[in-house]
């Protein structure tokens, strides 16, 4: 067992998975040395998934299905065309290869080339999503070597909590998961992961004793608002608790905003994508010259303050302090309020300018208290995590560095 996923209400494979089973062929066979595969794969099994499942972001700032992240972690650049049976993807060129998805409970799948029968491969999903070898039918002669899983030596478990909906993280966007499950695995640890659904009613999430039963939070980001309120109280909570917390997009939005309303100058802060006429909205919409709505999608680097406190423990991890984050999103840490943000113990790490973009934001009186504007699960791989997602799992498993 290298980690344990808790979820409350287990269902089939959805969106997030489509894809998986053309990223495990690659990961384990290296498909781009194979002149080609076309693969059917299942359509939408959530009516949500049509919308959801298009808010994946390529480097080069291309919205496309959430799904590809399993293609992309496997170095596999791919088109996506609907057609009658649900998608077709093509990986290289050249000579086609047809292969059938087909899934096996809620864990497990099999894929089945056409039509050369009798071969197939089957894989399964780890406990942070991830898809994996099981066996293989005449599969080594067809595509090249294996690359089995190397197991992980660990401890002791930790647990650790993500709020989102369960559905969502598991079926349609995959890379939190699979990004900790990265970092977990280079830092030779075990995490059993909770998966908490954030409520409409924010009160149950503020009090510290809530998350004292674990070792870390994550705050994802998300198109979910009506529970942002929800985050922002578990934010102040985990701060008061000095919890190693890691805010992703929406989540580094809701951590700004429970500080602010902790300072007599913001306490009225609000997001504007909640709240449109905020008497004191802290994150505002961008816009381009014209003053139209932008939506900043792409990579973009990010370097943090020389001498910070993450700077220093990254250094420590034999990381950079400079590096290609991935970006999505359309609301920005309002400029104008950058002085009286300052008086609220969170220091801005990063900026991109012109536009003073805040790319990062931590607490250095806290062991790990640290927000992303961006995503940099979508840019962790098996073998490479993220750096701030290894920087997290360090906090969780050293705490108090």
């Amino acid at each position: 067992m290298i980690g344990r996923i808790r979820i409350e209400d287990p269902a089939p494979p959805g969106a997030g998975y489509r894809y998986a089973a053309l990223a495990a062929l690659a990961w384990a066979f290296g498909l781009t040395e194979r002149a080609g595969l076309k693969a059917t794969l299942p359509a939408a099994d959530h009516p949500d998934d049509d919308v959801h499942d298009r808010q994946h972001v390529t480097a080069e700032g291309r919205l496309t299905a959430n799904g590809l992240i399993w293609l992309e972690r496997a170095g596999v650049a791919v088109e996506l065309s609907p057609d009658a049976a649900g998608a077709s993807l093509v990986l290289g060129a050249g000579e086609t290869l047809q292969a059938r998805v087909l899934w096996h409970g809620d864990a497990a799948f099999t894929v089945v080339f056409e039509p050369e029968a009798g071969v197939c491969a089957a894989f399964v999903l780890d406990d942070y999503g991830r898809p994996w070898l099981h066996k293989d039918v005449r599969v080594s002669d067809l595509l090249g070597p294996l690359r089995p899983r190397e197991p992980v030596a660990a401890t002791r478990d930790f647990r650790i909590a993500v709020l989102a909906d369960p559905r969502f993280l598991c079926q349609v966007y995959p890379a939190v998961l699979a990004a900790l499950g990265d970092a977990a695995d280079s830092l030779q640890c075990r995490l059993s992961v909770d998966l908490v659904p954030t409520p409409c009613d924010p009160s149950a999430f503020g009090e510290a004793e809530r998350w004292a039963s674990y070792d870390g939070v994550v705050l994802p980001g998300g198109a979910d608002m009506e529970r942002a309120e929800a985050l922002i109280a578990a934010a102040g909570a985990c701060r008061a608790a000095n919890l190693p917390t890691l805010g992703l997009c929406l989540g580094m939005q809701a951590m700004c905003v429970a500080a602010a309303r902790r300072s007599p100058q913001l306490r009225e802060a609000a997001l504007a994508e909640i709240e449109p006429h905020a008497k004191l909205p802290l994150f505002t919409r961008l816009a381009d010259a014209e003053g139209k709505p932008w939506r900043r999608l792409g990579d973009r680097q990010v370097t943090l303050e020389h001498g910070s406190r993450l700077a220093r423990q990254l250094q420590g991890l034999g990381a950079a302090r400079s590096w290609r984050e991935r970006m999505n999103h359309s609301y920005r840490l309002e400029p104008g309020l950058l002085r009286p943000f300052a008086e609220t113990g969170l220091s801005v790490l990063a900026m991109e300018s012109p536009g003073a973009l805040v790319d990062i934001v931590e607490d250095p009186a806290l062991s790990f208290y640290v927000g992303a504007e961006g995503h940099p699960e979508l840019s962790s791989r098996h073998g490479a995590p993220h750096p701030l997602m290894t920087a997290f799992l360090d906090a969780v498993l050293r705490p108090g560095i």
